[in-house]
C-alpha cells in the first residue's frame, strides 16, 4: 500500500445567507494505486458533508465541493514531511519589530485532528 495527501474542499452553506465559507482537509490515505486513493478521498470527503441548526435556528449545510489535491507520498521520509501549509492574514493592528523573538515553546497548543490518540 502506498500513502497518499489529499486536500478536500468543504462548503458552509447557510441556508438563508448562501455560501458562508470552504473549510480544506487534508487527509493521509493509504491505497493501492492513485485511483484507488481518488475514490479513498471522496468517500473522506461525504463523511464531512452535514446539515443542523445554528444558534441562530438557521440551517447550516457543509457540503463536499471538490478533491483539491491528491499526492503520492511514495517512499519519502515521513517523519516532519510537511502537509500543508497556508498563508494567515494578520489581526488588524498587529505589528512585530524585524528582530523580535519568538518563544514557540510556550505556544498554547490545540489538537487539530478529529480522532486525536493520546500518546502520554
Amino acid at each position: 500500500m502506498k500513502l497518499y495527501s489529499t486536500c478536500l474542499r468543504i462548503a458552509c452553506i447557510i441556508e438563508s445567507q448562501g455560501l458562508e465559507s470552504y473549510m480544506d482537509c487534508v487527509h493521509l490515505i493509504r491505497a493501492q494505486n492513485k485511483a484507488a486513493a481518488f475514490e479513498k478521498a471522496l468517500k473522506l470527503g461525504f463523511t464531512h458533508e452535514q446539515t443542523y441548526l445554528n444558534g441562530e435556528n438557521q440551517r447550516v449545510r457543509w457540503a463536499f465541493k471538490s478533491v483539491i489535491s491528491l499526492d503520492s507520498l511514495g517512499n519519502l521520509e515521513l517523519d516532519g514531511l510537511e502537509i500543508y501549509s497556508q498563508p494567515i492574514d494578520i489581526n488588524a493592528g498587529e505589528t512585530a519589530a524585524f528582530d523580535i523573538q519568538y518563544n514557540p515553546r510556550m505556544s498554547d497548543y490545540t489538537t487539530s485532528v478529529v480522532h486525536d490518540v493520546d500518546e502520554d
